[in-house]
């Protein structure tokens, strides 16, 4: 896919300039507030997959292709952990993208359900919706989005079909899509020539994920609050493609560590979560994945949902 023209810059916006736009929190004008003082009692719990260990002197990798028969898809060891998901349903102000990593906002999108089909419809007019909520929402100056994931639970899933699914299905193993230097490599790749100019300045990648239909609380998306993730709870691994490989970051079970979901997610609630960030002060990656959920209806509509990958500069 190509990558989107660069934006002309966004200082001096207000979120009243869009109007199909509200941000439940603009964030960066936001430094108290956070999650500790969220007493939520509605919470779910569930399994998730975090890495339990590596071999010695081995660099964690991941093969993200088919044919693995000569060497082993993966030489992380991992282990489920039973896991709490607090519901922010009605407490979605109480989370921002400065101390949590974390933003929610609202879109009422102009794209429809079968427009997602369309890749020319997503990149033009999906994105530059999107593109105007994060210059609002983290008072952005630039945006470049660059990639996208569409995710249809097939019906059968968990359970194998032995069949390929037509589209990737939700993902148990908790983990971050970026580190700082495949962040960077990534920068140079979209924003070419003017790449080194742009890192002088503080960036990130930051994600923004919502359901295409319906009411959603079957396998929702969880994210884990950045400020209660420890510098050793990471593991960077290679995730090795066919034709390239860039570093995420796993996740270790840390007992101090809180997991939060939206539970009646409907389309047009965004959130924005924050995978890297050029400013070492500020808090890290928001480890994510999804989970089967024990409070959802059994005849719910499988999940379907699209996550876009931003690189934002302030």
């Amino acid at each position: 896919m190509r990558p989107l023209p660069a934006s002309p810059a966004g200082r001096g916006r207000k979120p009243s300039d869009i109007a199909l736009i509200q941000c439940f929190d603009c964030p960066l004008n936001s430094t108290k507030r956070g999650m500790d003082g969220l007493k939520t009692t509605q919470q779910v719990s569930a399994p998730i997959s975090y890495v339990e260990s590596v071999p010695n002197a081995e660099r964690a990798y991941h093969l993200m292709y088919g044919d693995t028969s000569d060497l082993p898809r993966t030489n992380i060891l991992r282990q489920w952990h039973d896991t709490t998901f607090f519901d922010l349903r009605g407490r979605e102000h109480e989370i921002n993208y400065v101390n949590n990593g974390i933003a929610i906002a609202k879109l009422r999108s102009t794209m429809t359900y079968e427009d997602f089909d369309d890749d020319s419809k997503v990149w033009t007019i999906y994105f530059k919706e999107l593109e105007s909520l994060l210059r609002d929402c983290l008072c952005a100056t630039e945006v470049k989005f660059f990639r996208y994931g569409i995710r249809k639970r097939h019906e059968q899933f968990p359970r194998s079909t032995g069949i390929e699914y037509e589209y990737a299905q939700p993902t148990s193993i908790a983990h971050v899509d970026a580190t700082l230097a495949s962040t960077r490599e990534e920068m140079r790749k979209h924003f070419g020539e003017i790449a080194n100019d742009l890192m002088t300045r503080r960036f990130a990648w930051v994600n923004v994920w919502r359901p295409l239909r319906g009411v959603v609380n079957d396998w929702p998306l969880c994210f884990c609050d950045a400020a209660t993730v420890e510098h050793g709870d990471a593991e960077t691994t290679d995730m090795v493609y066919p034709e390239y490989f860039t570093e995420n970051l796993s996740l270790r079970h840390s007992a101090g560590q809180k997991w939060y979901y939206l539970s009646d997610h409907t389309p047009d609630e965004i959130i924005i979560f924050k995978q890297s960030d050029s400013d070492h002060s500020a808090v890290g990656g928001v480890p994510h994945c999804s989970f089967a959920n024990p409070a959802a209806n059994a005849n719910e509509t499988p999940r379907e949902s699209i996550e876009a990958r931003a690189l934002v500069i302030f």
